[in-house]
């Protein structure tokens, strides 16, 4: 058995590396389960990848993370960035440790590097938002929801940048907002009856491009619950007292924060009371909203597709690597690409139709695209308001959940790291080429970092 397992090479040069001679070994095996997953591992293999050309964010940032430091010291680098960054880099080495399987039938053994948990791993972001959507799925209730989106006007987008501590102003503007849209309209059957929405927010700071575009996805359930428990049609929304209200509360509680600061030098306070002053001039009629209804015919599965489609961005950094097509180490030019939203409906053959953008840049400014959307630790991105939050009467309410018990089932079923494997690659792990499930060796195993169990 080999015992130089803290050596990081040797993962390269002796495990990756006999690829055909675990392929061959599976054949031996005869057995047509243990062929088909090994050969799902060995694709999926780090080593394999890079083969295929996959370019990675930690491979960019191994090469030129430190360079990017030293030519910008003046630059403020928040903790938070640092801290993760450098987590990133390690994630998956025997820096963090490893777990170690042995086979007791036949000896063989599997590794699994320990990740780095960091909110801005690619490799981690991606367990993250398995958790986030686990979650979000145990509190849908089954009836119609809708997505809606609150968009930060851009002259506004920089103080929230400079500022990121306030960015729980817009959650608190959107929330102020559709609970007024409801207390509004019957403010006598509010109180008294104690009506109250239900939805959950989701915060994003990057359009297709990665520049900073703070804006609020809301999964928003079409009924109100009352004191009794009672869901009753909640389907109106009127769209421009939406826009009107949400930017009215954005710039009272923006004005608010500025009068009470103590720390903004005058030169900066000018310039954000310029920008509100801007944004009012130009936007008379409110900013951005969307809402568009979804088909009530099938508002089960697009429930269900919404609350997927949004928790997919909630913990994740801003590209994702098939998004990075080239990244030349010798130059360290990075390439990659993104859909510009306007062509979302359009044809090919349409005048306006501006079609798959592409971006070559230097690996220092891919990376200042990157960072800054990493968020202060422990700010929530996800948060539930109404009869979702914690403090609900929810628990009154008979109707049934959106998703079913065998589908949260499955959800934390791949919070586990062998069964996120199985689900994500469809190999097991732990499956021995002699069909044997291998087991845990704490001999050889190596404490440190994170697991995920």
């Amino acid at each position: 058995m080999v015992r130089h397992y803290r050596n990081s090479d040797f993962w390269k040069d002796t495990y990756y590396r006999s690829f055909p001679d675990e392929l061959k070994k599976a054949r031996e095996s005869g057995d047509k389960n243990v062929i088909t997953n090994t050969i799902r591992k060995l694709n999926n293999c780090s080593w394999a990848r890079k083969l295929k050309g996959d370019n990675r964010i930690q491979d960019i940032f191994n090469d030129c993370w430190n360079d990017f430091l030293a030519q910008n010291k003046t630059l403020k680098i928040r903790k938070v960035v640092l801290d993760n960054v450098a987590l990133m880099i390690k994630c998956k080495t025997v820096e963090l440790g490893l777990t170690y399987y042995e086979c007791p039938h036949c000896g063989s053994f599997y590794v699994c590097l320990h990740t780095c948990k960091s909110m801005f791993c690619p490799t981690c972001g991606a367990k993250r938002r398995e958790k986030i959507t686990c979650n979000v799925a145990k509190k849908l209730l089954d009836i119609s929801h809708r997505q809606l989106v609150f968009t930060v006007p851009t002259e506004l987008r920089q103080f929230f940048r400079a500022h990121r501590q306030q960015i729980s102003l817009i959650f608190d503007s959107v929330n102020e907002t559709l609970t007024s849209v409801i207390k509004d309209k019957a403010p006598i059957a509010y109180k008294e009856e104690k009506r109250r929405l239900g939805f959950i927010a989701f915060l994003h700071t990057y359009g297709r491009d990665m520049k900073w575009h703070p804006h609020i996805h809301v999964l928003f359930a079409e009924k109100f619950l009352n004191k009794d428990g009672e869901l009753k049609d909640c389907y109106f929304l009127k769209y421009e007292y939406i826009r009107k209200y949400f930017l009215y509360s954005l710039i009272k509680k923006i004005r608010l924060f500025l009068k009470n600061s103590k720390t903004i030098n005058p030169k900066e306070m000018k310039a954000f009371k310029d920008a509100i002053n801007k944004v009012q001039i130009r936007l008379k009629n409110g900013s951005y909203f969307y809402g568009k209804k979804v088909n009530i015919a099938n508002t089960i599965a697009s429930a269900k597709a919404m609350a997927k489609y949004i928790s997919r961005y909630a913990a994740h950094p801003a590209i994702s690597e098939r998004r990075i097509t080239k990244y030349d180490k010798e130059t360290r030019m990075v390439t990659w690409f993104y859909d510009p939203h306007q062509d979302d409906n359009k044809d090919e053959g349409d005048s306006s139709y501006r079609g798959r953008q592409f971006i070559t840049e230097h690996a220092f400014d891919f990376i200042k695209r990157l960072i800054i959307h990493i968020n202060d630790k422990r700010f929530a991105v996800v948060r539930y308001y109404g009869f979702y939050s914690n403090n609900s009467l929810l628990k009154k309410v008979k109707c049934k959940k959106l998703f079913s018990t065998s589908e949260i089932e499955d959800y934390v079923l791949r919070l586990k790291w062998k069964y996120g494997l199985l689900y994500a690659f469809g190999y097991n792990p732990l499956l021995c080429e002699c069909g044997t499930e291998m087991i845990y060796n704490e001999e050889m195993s190596v404490p440190g970092g994170y697991v995920w169990t």
